[in-house]
């Protein structure tokens, strides 16, 4: 599989986009450019071709319509994806999304980022090769790559029994065990390999929770589900003992990639300080702890 060419646009330097560029860079041959016009008198000698143009876009607005189909007629073989600010929340309501072109929040970027490229690397079709007019169903679909099972018990911490019974059913599909933890109630956490942390009200006394919980846990991996979250919030639940943030509503693989990857280096840490098997796998199960 020949290396991935990348032309990223924007600026990359702002705190909602560092952690999405530098990933982009650290995995694939990357050219940077502050602007489309900068962009566009690159690519207008037909000498360099990315397979990906990757658009960061801070605002609703801030690149048109029109600058988007000067790249596209500048190099009408590479894909484009932009990658969101969180302004840009509102704009499949509110505004007009470019058609054609991916879409991926700052906070969705690194496991999507990761799934694709995994992808790319079996010889699948990445969500870029698919055809611009592909339907979110058909996208879905083609993201459902066969990974292997990922075995361990995962704590579920949520007041919600809906939602602690969502994440079990998709965790066993998985091959992980679940337990279920609610909060103020005295729940078992000895041999909890990773958490799930269903975040209320990003407020003060939700960040000291997590924070107490993190210690109860054994310094396991705590991925974090919130809604719609902000750099600052991301700054303070990794301050409070998060391992990773799921920003709600999300994809399988958005949830997924980070937990087995935080799994799978826990299961290594374990194997060299303490020897012995791998966890075997253990039936989901939805409950109180004792």
């Amino acid at each position: 599989m020949s290396e991935l060419s990348v032309l990223l646009i924007g600026d990359v330097a702002r705190a909602e986009f560092r952690d999405a560029s530098a990933l982009i860079e650290d995995t694939s041959r990357t050219i940077t450019t502050t602007d489309v016009d900068e962009a566009a008198r690159l690519l207008a000698g037909g000498e360099y071709s990315p397979e990906l143009i990757v658009l960061a876009q801070a605002r609703p607005g801030q690149i048109s319509q029109q600058q988007v189909e000067r790249l596209q007629l500048a190099a009408p073989l590479a894909r484009l994806i932009v990658l969101l600010g969180s302004q840009c929340e509102g704009e499949t309501r509110t505004g007009q999304p470019w058609p054609g072109v991916r879409r991926a929040f700052w906070y969705q970027w690194p496991a999507r980022w990761r799934a694709e490229l995994e992808r790319r690397r079996q010889g699948g079709l990445p969500s870029w090769g698919q055809p611009p007019t592909a339907s979110d169903e058909e996208l879905l679909l083609s993201s459902l790559w066969p990974r292997r099972p990922c075995h361990g018990l995962v704590a579920i911490h949520t007041p919600h029994f809906d939602t602690a019974a969502t994440l079990a059913e998709a965790c066993g599909e998985r091959g992980m065990s679940t337990v279920w933890v609610q909060p103020h109630r005295p729940s078992q956490l000895h041999g909890a390999r990773a958490a799930l942390w269903d975040a209320g009200c990003l407020d003060s006394e939700e960040l000291g929770r997590l924070a107490r919980f993190r210690q109860r846990i054994d310094g396991a991996p705590i991925g974090v589900l919130a809604d719609f979250p902000r750099v600052q919030h991301r700054e303070q639940l990794m301050a409070a003992g998060a391992t990773f943030i799921v920003g709600r509503p999300f994809l399988a693989e958005e949830l997924f990639v980070p937990l087995e990857k935080a799994l799978e280096e826990g299961e290594s840490v374990r194997q060299r300080e303490v020897g012995g098997n791998p966890a075997l796998p253990g039936r989901a199960r939805v409950g109180v702890g004792a």
